[in-house]
């Protein structure tokens, strides 16, 4: 399954529909395509911010691979996970756009971060 952008002409303007489609193979072998969902204009989804809240589902299906507790983070961690850090944090700011982490897990790490080494944490992003 995949995401695919379809363009349409109506009375000399071109609007963008968002459709989920998946592929197949019929009886004679050949792969074909059929939409599974149509998700609506892509016009519409980005100005209401849907088009961002699906494109960050769609990352998170994909987590990153392989993490790892060294140092003093398997003390850390199951403190910050008892206390709901994560979880406090996702209610009071809800995720808007695409990313891979929300806000919870960037908060949780940054105090893991201060907790297990008190000097600054730089460079984030990296």
């Amino acid at each position: 399954m995949y995401v695919r952008l379809q363009k349409v002409r109506q009375g000399g303007r071109v609007y963008e529909y968002v459709h989920i489609v998946e592929g197949y193979r019929d009886d004679a072998g050949k792969v074909r395509h059929r939409v599974v969902a149509n998700l609506g204009r892509r016009d519409r989804l980005k100005a209401s911010g849907a088009l961002d809240n699906l494109a960050g589902a769609f990352t998170r299906l994909d987590p990153a691979p392989g993490r790892y507790l060294v140092g003093p983070l398997p003390l850390v961690a199951p403190v910050v996970e008892r206390l709901g850090l994560v979880g406090i944090v996702d209610r009071a700011c809800p995720m808007r756009g695409r990313s891979s982490l929300s806000h919870g897990e960037v908060i949780a790490a940054l105090v893991a971060n201060r907790l297990c080494d008190p000097r600054p944490l730089y460079d984030v992003t990296g």
